[in-house]
């Protein structure tokens, strides 16, 4: 898999697990979080949608390195 798909794959699932979290609270509570999810779906709607990354932007290490991996089933948030 390359670096982009591996790119999008976490955004992807980050942003699973970002709305799984968020329909735990009550209803109140997500009514008072709308403005957070409304700027979560956009990002996540650019990055995976919209950006158009240019030549050498997915293929570098280092761009990876300073956001954590999606944590395993079980694994305590970090």
């Amino acid at each position: 898999m390359d670096e982009k798909m591996r790119l999008i794959n976490r955004i992807a699932q980050n942003f699973a697990d970002y709305k799984t979290r968020m329909l735990k609270p009550d209803s109140q509570a997500v009514f008072e979080e709308a403005e957070e999810i409304s700027a979560y779906t956009q990002a996540y709607q650019y990055m995976t949608k919209n950006h158009r990354s240019k030549p050498g932007e997915c293929d570098r290490q280092d761009s990876l390195a300073d956001y954590p991996m999606v944590k395993k089933h079980g694994e305590p948030e970090r």
